[in-house]
């Protein structure tokens, strides 16, 4: 399943934490930032790879549900004509691994 969703952050002017938190528990990510480049290795976007936690973060149970979130340099925006800018969404794709 893919989705857009807002690129929130829990602290608007400094740490820069997503909330990245659902029911029942919490999303935690599994590797750093993996830059998408084009032909030239220039980044285009950037894909972050996250695991699905049940619980609170003190005390949290993994699952078989992983989420690749893919984002856009904070540069990016689309042209002046549209009052959105795309770095203010993330786009999500929602799988379950297998066990097999």
């Amino acid at each position: 399943m893919y989705f857009f969703t807002s690129r929130d952050r829990r602290y608007p002017k400094g740490y820069n934490h997503r909330i990245r938190a659902a029911v029942g528990g919490f999303w935690k990510a599994t590797a750093s930032k993996l830059a998408i480049g084009d032909k030239k290795n220039n980044p285009i976007g950037y894909k972050t790879a996250l695991v699905y936690q049940r619980g609170t973060f003190e005390e949290s149970t993994k699952t078989d549900w992983l989420m690749q979130e893919y984002t856009l340099p904070r540069n990016t925006s689309t042209s002046s004509s549209t009052n959105m800018k795309l770095n203010t969404f993330v786009l999500c794709k929602i799988y379950r691994k297998s066990t097999e």
